[in-house]
């Protein structure tokens, strides 16, 4: 009965791999599931997305209960798996037909014998742990305060699933960090999609104070910005973001794959 638990528990970490998240307002962070019709809203990034793994298995336990199979489970024939699906709904129906009893008191087990019992699984070391055995001198840079952190995450994301249209906006923005000087970029000769990523990331950017000002003249098709010199803007936007990028990329596919993972950053 273990392997049909794990098809279950990777359908869960694959479906929330495709969720979707946005800022829809301050302490407004909207976690959907479009293809389920699942949309949550939260203060924070993790609680929607909390919220949003909730009300995927709700929706997945009404599923089964129904005796239907969810999009994602159906494929091949496995015998495994089908009587899985079979005893759940069996267990369901009587569930359901047969009047609730007062529990009645179980008999103690006998305790295994402890010359069967597994060994027990040895401590893996931290990645910093690891590190400092092979005898590299590893330094924590500190981090930025915990709200904070999550925009900076939304922002490198934001970024990096957009760079082939944002690659123009984003040279510029590190322009502006050197000469400490407004840039201008026309977009008149920019598609739709390039000027709708690029006017929604300077919003978000003026928004958490990375850009000091921040104007789009629609009628031009021109953006005029200044980017903040403050240090840890700086960092973010000359590189930071790109890790930032790397980590969250890596750690969604190692969830996607159900591997018991540690991403070590800002080292």
């Amino acid at each position: 009965m273990l392997e049909p638990v794990g098809v279950l528990t990777r359908y869960l970490e694959r479906t929330m791999a495709q969720a979707r998240y946005d800022l829809a307002g301050p302490g407004r962070f909207v976690g959907e599931l479009p293809e389920l019709g699942l949309r949550v809203e939260a203060e924070h990034l993790e609680a929607a997305r909390q919220a949003l793994r909730e009300a995927l298995e709700a929706w997945l336990l009404d599923a089964l209960r129904s005796g239907l199979t969810p999009p994602g489970l159906e494929g091949g024939e496995d015998p495994v798996r089908s009587r899985f699906f079979a005893l759940a709904g069996e267990m369901w129906r009587l569930v359901r037909e047969t009047p609730a009893e007062a529990p009645k008191a179980q008999p103690p087990q006998p305790e295994p014998a402890k010359a069967h019992e597994a060994p027990k699984a040895k401590k893996v070391a931290s990645v910093e742990e690891w590190l400092k055995g092979l005898g590299i001198q590893v330094v924590k840079k500190p981090q930025e305060e915990e709200e904070k952190e999550k925009v900076l995450t939304r922002l490198a994301l934001f970024l990096g699933d957009r760079y082939p249209s944002l690659e123009k906006l984003y040279e510029r923005l590190k322009q502006s960090l050197s000469t400490k000087r407004q840039f201008e970029l026309s977009l008149s000769e920019a598609s739709q999609e390039e000027i709708a990523n690029s006017t929604q990331f300077c919003t978000m950017l003026k928004q958490y104070a990375l850009l000091t000002s921040y104007h789009y003249k629609s009628e031009e098709r021109r953006i005029r910005a200044k980017a903040s010199t403050e240090g840890w803007v700086q960092n973010f936007l000359t590189g930071g973001w790109l890790e930032r990028y790397v980590a969250e990329r890596v750690r969604k596919f190692l969830r996607s794959k159900n591997l018991p993972h540690e991403v070590a950053v800002g080292y």
